[in-house]
């Protein structure tokens, strides 16, 4: 059975979001290897479980996923041509579902690649 185009389209935008936490932090697959190995998220469920991905991100760097959470944000949105003007670096899920759901809306229109 194919996947529906909704599908296809969450699992794009999930893809593009693990390239820009990869892009944006130098150390960043040992970071998803490690949470994937430790906790019950995979790579490509962080879309889905932002907040478990976060909680976990800043119990692995504490203080310093303030700093990773402003570079995968900043990446994600330039991606996806968001603008983005202050970012909230301890609310990376809720720039995840605002990522998503614009991203998601653009596919609808077909305005995405």
């Amino acid at each position: 059975m194919s996947a529906t185009r909704a599908e296809r389209q969450k699992r794009r935008f999930s893809q593009l979001l693990v390239e820009s936490i990869c892009e944006s932090v130098p150390f960043a697959e040992w970071i998803l290897n490690f949470i994937e190995m430790t906790t019950s998220i995979r790579r490509d469920e962080i879309a889905e479980k932002p907040e478990l991905f976060a909680k976990e991100l800043e119990k692995l760097l504490g203080e310093g996923a303030r700093i990773v959470t402003r570079e995968i944000v900043e990446n994600l949105y330039g991606k996806l041509g968001i603008e983005l003007d202050e970012i909230d670096d301890q609310d990376l899920p809720r720039y995840i579902r605002y990522a998503s759901s614009v991203y998601l809306e653009r596919a609808e229109k077909g305005e995405t690649r």
